[in-house]
């Protein structure tokens, strides 16, 4: 489509369709029977998954799984339940990738408990596709795994944000006390 941007090392699958304006950075992979809304962006070094959809103007810096409705910024919204209706998955296949989907994403276990309890089943193709999926890091994430500093950065940035938001605030509540008190001393009319 239209002014559709496709950075160095960006590999496709087939009958994906992407609207106008998307804009993939380097080193991207899709997979096939993919539809991007107009405008969306994303980070380099993710993965689509198979039979995706994704909402225009969203924003996504994180690996999107197969056959997932994604939106937002990073937001897995649902399964892309009638994408997999026209591409032919039969009501079992949709109901083994339902199953996984809820178990991986929905679950209050987190992502490692959640992938143990899945490889302890045996999961038909379409599923065990997902199931794949979800077990590989990204590149992206690997690449942040490596940053062993990058936690303490985040925490010490966070405390000078939290530090430099209360002492502006601080100092602007002290100017307007000044002023405040400064414009009651003076006598009016010569006030600077």
């Amino acid at each position: 489509m239209v002014g559709v941007h496709l950075a160095h090392d960006v590999q496709m699958g087939d009958k994906n369709i992407l609207a106008n304006c998307c804009m993939l950075a380097g080193h991207i992979h899709l997979g096939s029977n993919i539809f991007i809304g107009g405008g969306a962006v994303f980070h380099q070094f993710i993965r689509i998954g198979d039979s995706c959809v994704i909402q225009g103007n969203g924003s996504f810096g994180k690996d999107i799984p197969h056959f997932i409705s994604a939106m937002r910024t990073n937001r897995i919204t649902r399964l892309n339940i009638v994408g997999l209706r026209r591409q032919g998955f039969t009501a079992e296949q949709r109901a083994s990738i339902k199953d996984l989907f809820h178990l991986l994403f929905c679950s209050v276990k987190n992502h490692t408990q959640a992938l143990t309890a899945a490889r302890e089943r045996d999961w038909p193709e379409p599923a065990s596709r997902l199931l794949a999926f979800a077990s590989v890091p990204s590149a992206s994430q690997r690449i942040h795994l490596q940053s062993q500093h990058s936690v303490v950065f985040r925490e010490l940035f966070k405390a000078l944000s939290e530090a430099f938001d209360c002492a502006c605030s601080v100092l602007f509540i002290s100017r307007s006390v000044a002023f405040f008190c400064w414009s009651k001393d003076v006598p009016r009319g010569q006030q600077h």
